[in-house]
């Protein structure tokens, strides 16, 4: 009874954690989609022939960022049960993946909004493979978005400080590709 009752809470927990990372992506990628004009235009001073490829790469970033929330909260059931070896798989194959992407799109004569888009492809193989695991590790386990007041608030007390740092990492984790994109 006792394992169960934590089993419930656990669950509680972790999708009220995925319900709160999937609104945070979303208002932090559409934001980014938001601002794209403004960022191409005043941030980097895109020039006008360039400026519609550097905006419609900032948005398909900001779907990349929302991917990036979702990724961070999936893997923590791996963390979670010491499981770093399927961490580590999932990095080296779909980090290689990804920047294969990369390289495949330059190569077929892709432009900035090409590879970052083969980003966002990549990002997304890696999430499906972490919910995959997830899923795994704790079949039966309702692993979807669901909201529970009480877990909610724990998270709000003892997550503000890691938010605000996951929050740094996560949008300068995708900002410098991009900058470093629009740059070259």
């Amino acid at each position: 009874e006792k394992e169960r009752e934590h089993h419930d809470r656990a669950e509680q927990f972790f999708r009220s954690g995925l319900t709160l990372q999937l609104l945070l992506g979303a208002l932090a990628g559409g934001l980014l989609a938001l601002a794209a004009p403004f960022l191409a235009r005043n941030c980097f001073h895109i020039g006008a022939d360039l400026l519609p490829e550097a905006i419609s790469a900032f948005r398909i970033s900001g779907v990349s960022l929302l991917l990036s929330f979702l990724i961070g909260t999936y893997a923590s059931i791996p963390a979670a049960m010491r499981r770093f070896d399927l961490l580590a798989l999932r990095t080296i194959l779909f980090m290689t993946l990804q920047y294969g992407l990369i390289v495949l799109a330059l190569r077929l004569g892709g432009g900035l909004r090409e590879v970052v888009l083969a980003n966002v492809i990549g990002t997304l193989i890696g999430c499906v493979f972490l919910i995959g695991v997830a899923r795994s590790l704790l079949p039966g386990a309702r692993l979807g978005p669901g909201w529970h007041p009480g877990a909610a608030r724990e998270f709000f007390r003892f997550g503000r400080y890691k938010f605000v740092a996951q929050l740094s990492w996560t949008l300068m984790r995708e900002f410098d590709r991009i900058a470093l994109g629009l740059l070259l």
